[in-house]
């Protein structure tokens, strides 16, 4: 019997029992078990996996865990570039998209302008902005730092009470993203 090291990150804890959750956790196994077939085996479907390191190394589905190896399984990055490392699927597993409180309105009609997939509603609540982020997988973005106490929120830009050409930038630089 074999053991290495698991950690899954972000959404991916959702499929996990609440003990293996946000932490390490050890997995035993016998024989030439892959990562795809150990994943899915604790109830994570692969398809929502988009990169796995093996002791920092990048490796797919068809990778056997060695004695001890630390894995770390996540989801597809939003604030981050992995365009160099290898990914499991050759596109993104979700497309951008965003919220935007009342006070953006400028900034909404500019990223409309650009292209980019944006809610925006002036008549909208904080808790509905909240809603409508969770529901429809969408990033908020805001200059009220008051959004930052909400453990319902999953995807936050808090924004500079800037031109929004400036907010913009921040937006794209952050989220490594074109329009």
């Amino acid at each position: 019997m074999r053991k290495s090291v698991f950690r899954f990150y972000e959404e991916l804890n959702f499929f996990l029992s609440v003990d293996r959750r946000k932490r390490d956790f050890e997995v035993e196994f016998e024989g030439q078990k892959t990562l795809g077939e150990l994943i899915e085996g604790l109830g994570v479907p692969c398809e929502k996996v988009d990169l796995i390191l093996a002791n920092g190394q990048s490796v797919g589905l068809d990778h056997v865990p060695r004695e001890g190896e630390r894995v770390s399984i996540y989801p597809v990055f939003e604030a981050l570039n992995i365009s160099e490392i290898t990914r499991l699927s050759g596109r993104p597993l979700r497309t951008i998209k965003f919220v935007l409180d009342v006070d953006l309105i400028e900034l909404a009609s500019y990223m409309q302008a650009w292209g980019y997939d944006v809610h925006f509603d002036a008549l909208v609540s904080r808790s509905e902005i909240i809603a409508i982020s969770r529901k429809e997988k969408r990033i908020i973005l805001t200059t009220d730092p008051q959004f930052l106490g909400s453990e319902e929120i999953t995807h936050i830009i808090l924004l500079p009470r800037e031109a929004p050409q400036v907010q913009l930038k921040k937006i794209v630089e952050q989220l490594d993203i074109q329009p």
